[in-house]
């Protein structure tokens, strides 16, 4: 791949990189099956090679188990400084005098 991308290259140099991929790919697409061979025989090889010096390839592991998700959370109380119409009340609520004689 790497010969065949720099002929295209020079070819089109007002390629991007994904278009000389795009380029590429449509060129193997149309390879006869007898060229394709030569490349998977090499590919093969070189596999052979990567696993004879580093060993076989890594195992995927699985991913450790979740933590269970928490119960939803239940809608909020409506605050109790909501207006009696707001509430629903039919009449105002009435607030004793200690509550409000902080506010002076």
């Amino acid at each position: 791949m790497g010969k065949n991308r720099e002929k295209v290259k020079a070819a089109n140099p007002d390629f991007k990189s994904t278009e000389i991929v795009q380029e590429l790919g449509s060129m193997w697409r149309t390879l006869p099956q007898t060229e394709k061979s030569v490349y998977e025989m090499e590919a093969a090889k070189a596999k052979a090679d990567y696993v004879a010096m580093y060993g076989p390839t890594t195992k995927v592991r699985p991913a450790p188990p979740r933590a269970p998700s928490a119960p939803p959370r239940r809608a909020r109380a409506a605050p109790a400084t909501l207006s009696a119409r707001a509430r629903g009340d039919r009449r105002p609520r009435l607030r004793c005098r200690r509550s409000l004689s902080h506010r002076t």
